[in-house]
């Protein structure tokens, strides 16, 4: 496999690109107008030799604590009731080049992004929007975890990664005995 190439998206998405799910596909078509909006950024990438073969989106999201189960949603204060995630909105590997490990390259580097921006952005979820099919995938690969149906995107289930680590949970569970 050649080196892929991650590109922000600077011009629209290639007409021909298809993933095999029309509804994706239209996110695809639609994203290099959100990238000159600011309200998200998608990416394309390209192999060395030029063959553009997946895009992605990413955006910051905000959710109701309410929206996570336990323990996310057992930690908040009266003004921060939203949390903000780092949210893939979709990943799509052109559909001849499915399963060949692209989505898990790419899905690697985007990670690889967010964990150097996690160390001076404060958010504490990734989210994905995945489909139902590809959960399965998500949650063994990557250690994503459903929460629920998308109400954005009801052919999705909302995964997330939680980023707080388990030594901080911990001081969060002796910190709240200690106020309570």
């Amino acid at each position: 496999m050649e080196k892929l190439i991650f590109t922000k998206l600077n011009h629209h998405a290639d007409k021909n690109f298809t993933c095999g799910n029309p509804s994706i596909d239209k996110k695809v078509r639609d994203s290099y107008f959100l990238t000159l909006l600011h309200r998200c950024y998608a990416y394309e990438v390209a192999t060395e030799s030029g063959i553009v073969i997946a895009y992605y989106q990413i955006q910051f999201k905000r959710f109701p604590i309410t929206s996570f189960p336990e323990p996310i949603d057992e930690y908040s204060l009266d003004n921060y009731e939203d949390l903000y995630a780092f949210h893939i909105e979709y990943l799509a590997v052109r559909k001849e080049y499915q399963r060949r490990k692209i989505g898990s390259k790419v899905l690697q580097h985007i990670l690889g992004k967010i964990q150097s921006s996690h160390k001076d952005c404060p958010f504490r979820l990734v989210t994905i929007n995945a489909l139902e099919k590809k959960v399965p995938w998500y949650e063994t690969s990557f250690g994503f975890k459903k929460v629920g149906r998308d109400g954005d995107d009801p052919e999705t289930e909302l995964m997330i990664i939680d980023l707080i680590p388990p030594e901080n949970l911990k001081l969060l569970a002796e910190y709240d005995d200690i106020v309570s």
